[in-house]
């Protein structure tokens, strides 16, 4: 198959936690809903899953993360599919992870680039989570909530950044979204911030199962640069 003809694919980290406890975070099961419209859109679909804590750290999790795109796009065209043209989209927990694929220093390692990022009701500033009840599981220290915040971070690649709340969210989501668009603005061309209304943090993901909606339409829309070290 000529490059010209290799499909575009999406790479999803659908969950609401990091963490065991909440019984739906992290599994690839709970992502796969959306793969027969992506896929009737001629994409690929991957949906990828991922240890939770208490059973791995947060920088294990971002490392197995970064694993499975290098994985990917090692192999993408193996199934007809364009290693360069690999977005990813993550939402709630996902979303972070998404963000932080573009992150460089973690653990010592480059930064894993993709063709772009939707990042969807995403938590991008880690302190409020390590100050909270969640962090009885996810065991995160400060250094990691440092180090993992990419609010805190340039990313390091130029590549499209769509990040995506619900005018329903709590304030807490919709205030994460506005910081990280605020702090990665200077250092990307091509970054937006996309309100959907009349959605919360849950019925928010529903959208990548219609092409319908805006939020299917974000993510298949967004342009497929090369990336670029900023």
């Amino acid at each position: 198959m000529s490059s010209a003809a290799r499909r575009r694919a999406v790479f999803v980290l659908s969950s609401y936690s990091f963490t065991a406890d909440s019984g739906r975070g992290g599994s690839k099961d709970s992502s796969a809903f959306a793969a027969p419209a992506f896929v009737a859109a001629n994409w690929i679909y991957m949906a990828v899953g991922y240890t939770l804590a208490p059973n791995a750290t947060l920088t294990a999790i971002v490392a197995e993360i970064r694993s499975a795109l290098r994985f990917i796009q090692h192999h993408a065209r193996e199934f007809g599919g364009d290693p360069d043209g690999i977005i990813v989209a993550g939402h709630s927990a996902g979303g972070h992870l998404a963000a932080c694929l573009l992150m460089d220093d973690i653990g010592h390692e480059r930064a894993a680039s993709c063709a772009g990022i939707v990042a969807i009701s995403g938590v991008f500033d880690l302190a409020p989570i390590r100050d909270s009840y969640v962090n009885d599981a996810a065991r995160m220290t400060q250094d990691e909530a440092l180090a993992l915040s990419p609010v805190l971070s340039a990313p390091a690649y130029d590549v499209p950044v769509v990040l995506v709340v619900g005018s329903d969210e709590t304030g807490e989501f919709i205030r994460q979204t506005d910081v990280l668009a605020g702090a990665w603005k200077p250092y990307l061309t091509a970054l937006s911030v996309a309100t959907i209304s009349g959605k919360d943090h849950f019925d928010i993901l529903l959208g990548l199962a219609d092409p319908s909606s805006r939020l299917f339409q974000l993510v298949t829309n967004l342009p497929g640069n090369a990336p670029e070290e900023v």
